[in-house]
């Protein structure tokens, strides 16, 4: 595959493996509000504390190494949508992690899972 001139590389990108050394499938799920005006107008207190265990929920995932990244577009229209981006031993598993998260269980938030392959990934994040 050609890129301004350049060849891409084949690689599987960066590999996953859990302490057995196997590689993990990797998925992702996107989330959308389900009351898009919370972008503009602020959360309710329901929806903040349940947004707050969402936060959590993703956080306790991230320190056991399930989560590799999330994060949320800075759109505040019905654009707007937010990702988790994880391993997972298939997609039963991943579909648990999506539907454990609190923010769909409470149904703020809608979510949509997909099988993805990160092709690329930082070992540091940006140095500063």
């Amino acid at each position: 595959m050609q890129s301004g001139g350049h060849t891409a590389p084949a690689a599987a990108g960066p590999a996953f493996v859990d302490r057995d050394g196997r590689t993990m499938p990797q998925f992702l799920y996107r989330l959308r509000p389900t009351r898009p005006t919370m972008l503009v107008e602020g959360p309710t207190e329901r929806e903040a504390a349940i947004i707050g265990r969402h936060f959590e929920y993703l956080s306790r995932l991230v320190d056991e190494d399930v989560v590799l990244m999330a994060g949320r577009t800075l759109h505040t229209d019905e654009a707007s949508f937010g990702i988790a981006v994880f391993v997972a031993d298939d997609a039963q598993a991943a579909e648990a992690v999506m539907r454990g998260d609190p923010a769909v269980v409470e149904g703020v938030m809608s979510a949509e899972l997909f099988p993805c392959r990160v092709a690329l990934c930082s070992r540091t994040g940006p140095q500063g």
